[in-house]
């Protein structure tokens, strides 16, 4: 069976997700970094942290580019900036990697930044040290 903290951070996953969609779309991409704040400040335990902050921030940067894929040629975008940054124009995944890994990193360091001033606001005791 399931439990209610599997189920709690699946639907952390997808309104985080949901969240940086949104505004993402928007040009807001600075919001990445307020949802693993909230990811580092509402879980304990540095494992969940940072499989959340990763799948969160992973999936809500990568599932826009799929989307966009559809209908957009992306593809012809990635490989035009990857020649511009010196991969070569038939290197557009890089740009795509690039990408992706940004929000993972963006994320995760907002978790850990979460997950320090949680610990100001609930200071281990002395006989965890």
């Amino acid at each position: 069976m399931v439990s209610s903290r599997t189920w709690a951070g699946l639907a952390a996953v997808v309104v985080g997700v949901a969240v940086m969609w949104i505004t993402n779309h928007v040009g807001a991409w600075w919001a990445t970094a307020v949802v693993g704040g909230v990811i580092g400040l509402g879980w304990r335990g540095a494992g969940t942290k940072i499989v959340l902050s990763v799948l969160t921030g992973g999936l809500g940067w990568v599932l826009p580019l799929l989307w966009q894929a559809r209908t957009v040629s992306v593809g012809e975008a990635s490989s035009v900036l990857a020649g511009m940054m010196g991969f070569g124009v038939t290197d557009g995944w890089v740009v795509w990697l690039l990408t992706i890994l940004f929000g993972v990193l963006l994320c995760a360091a907002a978790a850990w930044l979460g997950s320090a001033i949680r610990g100001l606001w609930y200071p281990a005791r002395r006989s965890e040290y």
